[in-house]
């Protein structure tokens, strides 16, 4: 019950995956991305299925899926997308360049991957709870941390991964812990009825698909632009801030290839 007295509730997935075996078909990004809004407002998620129900023609108890299990139907993925992208809410990501990591010892060691990347995340919601709450003081300020459940992660380790990177000196971070408290941080078994957790789907499933080419070096970016407005940013900057690639080589990729326009043109990367 401690966790739901938090102003502010983040909703995490992810897409892509953490294996560098490129050539038997692992994902270029591994994508790390979160919804963040006001603890009050994650309501909010259910009333944009239901607009997408209204969009779609869909009887009121018809259940949305995951973006992947609606693949047969991008009109539907689509109108999903957009309901969501039109609350009030802010998008954190990060986007993991695998093959710029090879070198570093990363392959021997995925769950670690996960960890760090999921730090850039944690320090990104940080971030946005810290400029929210000065412009409009919550009451508690610390962040509900939802992950849609990963088989194998134990979650209680990165609890005290994130322990360590507060109260041990000599960790490169950068996080605000005023709005992190590792004990508010949790998994969720995923479930296609549990719209927050949905949402952040639809959040990293957009980036992923953007991101990832396909046969014949196709890409969809599409979606991902929905969320354009959404990311979190400071100083009008979005990348380094809402939208973090690491490594730098992922930058550098991204600015030479076309499937980093959309980040060039809707987040602005130079």
């Amino acid at each position: 019950m401690l966790s739901f007295m938090a102003d502010f509730t983040a909703f995490i997935d992810e897409s892509g995956c953490d294996g560098f075996s490129f050539e038997a078909g692992s994902s270029d990004f591994l994508v790390i991305a979160a919804v963040l809004c006001r603890t009050a407002n994650v309501e909010q998620y259910n009333t944009a299925l239901a607009d997408a129900r209204v969009a779609c023609r869909k009887p009121k108890d018809w259940q949305f899926k995951s973006f992947k299990k609606m693949g047969s139907s991008p009109s539907q993925q689509w109108a999903i997308t957009e309901s969501f992208a039109a609350r009030s809410c802010q998008a954190v990501a990060v986007a993991v360049y695998k093959p710029g990591l090879i070198e570093d010892g990363w392959r021997e060691n995925p769950g670690d991957l996960y960890f760090h990347a999921s730090k850039y995340l944690v320090e990104r919601i940080s971030f946005a709870c810290r400029d929210t709450h000065a412009k409009l003081p919550a009451n508690d300020p610390r962040v509900r941390i939802v992950f849609s459940e990963r088989k194998g992660l134990r979650y209680d380790a990165f609890q005290g991964y994130l322990r360590r990177l507060r109260d041990e000196p000599g960790h490169n971070t950068n996080t605000s812990w005023a709005h992190i408290d590792p004990d508010l941080v949790e998994p969720l078994a995923h479930d296609d009825s549990h719209a927050a957790l949905l949402a952040a789907d639809y959040l990293s499933a957009g980036l992923g698909l953007a991101l990832e080419r396909k046969d014949q070096g196709v890409f969809d970016d599409r979606f991902a632009r929905l969320w354009a407005a959404k990311f979190y940013h400071s100083q009008g900057r979005v990348v380094g801030n809402g939208l973090k690639i690491w490594p730098d080589s992922g930058l550098a990729f991204l600015r030479q290839e076309a499937r980093g326009d959309w980040i060039k043109m809707a987040l602005g990367l130079r």
